[in-house]
């Protein structure tokens, strides 16, 4: 629920509200263009930026904040802003199913992204969204199961995300395998870079220092490139909890570094003379908590002679396909 209410509140803000006097006279509409289907949408003369500021656990921010270490994050969204202190996660609370719910206002279930992984029985294969074979896969499987109680949609396939609704004027998707419809997504294909950085480098703050540039390059340029609509994904906090843990102090640097960034951000919204008509969101995907012991539930089944999938996409001789990726990993 508190997802879809966060859609909506991005859609109003967005998209002219008939008979809205304030919304003409203070944001003159932007000329229409068509969206994929055709249909004609007018927008606010506004930006709307979604920062997701992954994996990070409630509490640790807010000790960051009562500290005194996150000076820009309390100014401008504490004591200047609004906070939503009752949201929830989706179900399951992991980062793909979450972050298509920011661009659908769909729960998992109703948009075809159960999970970080899925098992599709017509190939025989499992999808990974999060691996370099499955990365560009979410888009594709994205649909719209509400859409069955609505006699004017022809199909599943139907626009149904904020992208594809702002067809036609700039958009970005920065990060994020959520990026259906979006004008530009950065990058393009793979994130080797970040990969690196979180993989093999290990320099987990550099995954956040890569989206940062890019931000700061799409914003600095020409007006009318500016774009209306951005889902920018910030990783270097997730990164940082499932290595160092949830509440460690590599995570507490993490969100550090977020705030100088925002506040550069700022000023370069600011320079622009756009600050004004600019709406920035601050979110996380989902929290993260230090669990102990994993319960490892494809040897646990291995261990009891049950023929589970092998990780050999050429072995097909068995009855049950475990998961093993999120907090709720668990899951066949």
């Amino acid at each position: 629920m508190y997802r879809i209410l966060r859609i909506f509140f991005i859609f109003v803000i967005l998209f002219t509200v008939q008979g809205n006097a304030y919304a003409r006279k203070i944001h003159p509409p932007l000329n229409p263009l068509p969206s994929r289907e055709g249909n004609i949408h007018t927008i606010n003369d506004v930006y709307v930026i979604h920062l997701i500021v992954d994996g990070t656990n409630y509490e640790t921010m807010q000790r960051a904040i009562r500290a005194g270490k996150l000076p820009t994050v309390k100014e401008t969204f504490i004591d200047n802003g609004a906070q939503f202190m009752s949201a929830i996660s989706t179900f399951p609370s992991t980062s793909t199913s979450a972050y298509q719910s920011f661009i659908t206002g769909l729960l998992p279930g109703h948009a075809g992204i159960p999970h970080l992984q899925r098992f599709d029985r017509q190939q025989e294969e499992f999808i990974d969204y999060l691996s370099a074979s499955g990365y560009l896969k979410l888009g594709d499987d994205v649909i719209n199961l509400d859409a069955l109680q609505n006699p004017s949609v022809a199909n599943l396939d139907a626009t149904n995300t904020i992208f594809e609704l702002l067809h036609g004027y700039p958009t970005l998707a920065l990060y994020t395998t959520a990026r259906r419809g979006a004008a530009e997504s950065i990058p393009k294909r793979i994130p080797i870079r970040g990969l690196w950085a979180a993989g093999v480098s290990h320099d987990y703050l550099q995954i956040d220092q890569l989206a940062f540039n890019k931000l700061l390059k799409q914003y600095g340029g020409k007006l009318d490139k500016i774009p209306r609509y951005s889902l920018v994904g910030l990783y270097s906090s997730d990164v940082c909890g499932h290595h160092e843990g949830a509440d460690s102090d590599a995570v507490i640097t993490a969100l550090i570094q977020f705030d100088y960034f925002l506040r550069d951000f700022l000023k370069l919204l600011e320079e622009q003379g756009i600050r004004d008509r600019t709406y920035i969101i601050v979110s996380a995907d989902h929290g993260m908590h230090d669990t102990g012991n994993l319960f490892l539930f494809r040897e646990a089944l291995i261990e009891r002679n049950i023929a589970v999938s092998s990780r050999n996409p050429r072995m097909k001789n068995y009855n049950v396909v475990p998961a093993e990726r999120g907090i709720s990993s668990t899951h066949v």
